[in-house]
């Protein structure tokens, strides 16, 4: 930005006036700072004592001359459809991650928790909390979101149904049918093991 003095009349005493206007130009110091913000992202959850990696990515918005250092930190919740840190995953308190200079994104994991439990997804909270001088966070994109994915399904039950038989003469060997059922799809085959006994009380055969 510039601005102008000019010398009016009467500005010399026993001197003329050269140059009448002078101008000054204010340079501007302030730098535009390349704005980090954080992707949400998912992960299956898998079983005990698995601990699959949530990988999350941070982006800068362009390129930084120097290193661009992230701090970063987790949160959970005890609610339906949250995660609960040490339970479901690995809390983070104070983490780093770095963005190479000339670089506009790097990635972090956070770590789940496998297990059996029949349970639906999980959700979990990553926040950006500080970054080095030469960058600023995105107030829009501070946070991300988690997903720990379930892939534990309800195991269909089998039951066998009571049969009869009319028993019939000699040599004659009638068929005594059971029907085994689930209570749901299954989505395989399923196959079922059996055998039979016997007894020697009143009516058993």
């Amino acid at each position: 930005e510039t601005f102008a003095i000019d010398l009016g009349p009467g500005s010399a005493v026993e001197a003329t006036i050269g140059n009448a206007q002078a101008t000054a130009t204010i340079r501007n110091d302030d730098v535009v700072l390349p704005s980090v913000s954080v992707r949400n992202a998912s992960v299956v959850e898998g079983n005990a004592p698995q601990t699959p990696a949530t990988v999350f990515t941070v982006e800068l918005n362009g390129p930084a001359a120097q290193d661009v250092i992230v701090n970063y930190q987790t949160s959970g919740g005890t609610g339906a459809g949250e995660a609960t840190s040490g339970t479901d995953f690995q809390a983070v308190t104070n983490g780093t991650v770095t963005i190479a200079a000339g670089q506009t994104s790097a990635t972090f994991s956070v770590l789940a928790i496998g297990d059996s439990d029949i349970e639906p997804d999980e959700t979990f909270t990553v926040t950006l909390t500080g970054v080095s001088a030469n960058a600023e966070l995105d107030p829009t994109g501070s946070q991300a979101v988690g997903t720990i994915v379930n892939d534990d399904v309800v195991v269909p039950t089998v039951s066998v149904q009571n049969t009869s038989v009319v028993e019939g003469n000699a040599p004659q060997t009638p068929a005594a049918t059971f029907t085994v059922t689930l209570d749901g799809p299954a989505a395989e085959d399923v196959s079922v093991n059996y055998q039979t006994s016997s007894g020697t009380a009143p009516g058993q055969a």
